[in-house]
């Protein structure tokens, strides 16, 4: 509490449940506080990358994502799995210690310091310049978009999900 001040009233008031549900697959946070922990995801993380999930689950809850999300303009014409993916791009730039296979703005060779609309802008920017995507644009965002298959690079998730924005 000490050494993090801004985070001491989240840390006072957050609660955990856990879940089987797959849909989860590491953790998720509610406008109530309330994170929710996929039981096999915690055994498979060490302690350090445990406590930096947290925290990383802790910021989308500080920096008011939920909020930011309903009043987005893009919020009816881009799947929330694109809006999570700029969120988690504004946060993880700031975080160390995550494990292995999480989204990074070098991934995509973004640059730093940018806010969940920017980086959201800036994904926006790359399907828009993505050939088979031109003219189309106005069909992305109406199929839900899942990073289940996510694992090597980002850049190839984000291919595979401009192709199932597009379709």
């Amino acid at each position: 509490r000490r050494d993090y001040p801004y985070y001491s009233e989240a840390c006072d008031r957050v609660r955990f449940t856990l879940t089987k549900n797959p849909d989860i697959d590491t953790m998720a946070v509610d406008c109530n506080l309330v994170i929710e922990v996929y039981e096999p995801f915690i055994t498979s993380v060490n302690d350090i990358e445990l406590a930096s999930v947290i925290t990383h689950e802790l910021l989308h809850y500080i920096l008011g994502h939920h909020k930011r999300y309903h009043d987005n303009c893009y919020k009816d014409s881009l799947s929330h799995a694109v809006h999570n993916v700029a969120m988690d791009l504004e946060i993880n730039q700031y975080l160390k210690n995550l494990p292995k296979g999480h989204l990074s703005i070098h991934d995509f060779g973004l640059s730093a310091g940018k806010s969940y609309e920017e980086y959201l802008r800036d994904i926006i920017a790359i399907i828009t310049q993505d050939e088979s995507a031109k003219g189309k644009i106005n069909k992305y965002g109406h199929n839900e978009v899942s990073l289940d298959n996510y694992s090597e690079t980002a850049s190839a998730a984000l291919v595979e999900l401009v192709n199932h924005i597009i379709e």
